[in-house]
This record gives C-alpha cells, sequence and structure tokens, in this order.
C-alpha cells in the first residue's frame, strides 16, 4: 500500500481540488474530474494541471477542461 495524492492546479499554480488523499494498493484506477473547485462551484474552461504524487515520485501532466 502506498499514500497516493492526486491534485489539480490551475494555469497560476493554484490549488483548483484535490481529488485522491488516499492509501491505495498496487493496481489500475481511474478518477473523473467533474470541473468542480473545492467549494463546489464550476471551474472557467482553460488549461489545467493535474499532479499524481507517491511517496517516492510524481507526475505532472497539462490538460484542457471545455466546457
Amino acid at each position: 500500500t502506498e499514500k497516493i495524492l492526486l491534485s489539480i492546479f490551475d494555469a497560476k499554480g493554484s490549488l483548483v481540488r484535490t481529488l485522491v488523499s488516499d492509501i491505495e494498493y498496487p493496481g489500475t484506477y481511474s478518477v473523473v474530474w467533474n470541473g468542480l473547485n473545492m467549494n463546489g462551484i464550476a471551474s472557467p474552461a482553460g488549461i489545467y494541471f493535474y499532479k499524481l504524487s507517491t511517496a517516492d515520485n510524481y507526475i505532472s501532466k497539462q490538460m484542457i477542461l471545455l466546457r
């Protein structure tokens, strides 16, 4: 098991929402972001980044939210 953190950031680097912050077993998972921020308000269309972190490393990728 390993601590997993999956977060969404806007183009300015501000945290928009944390989708996963949990201990998970190795395997394949999928997560869907509904475009809402931490307050439940719809985020505007644009470029966002997600960061998937574990204890040992992380990946960060760009994505586009279309409305």
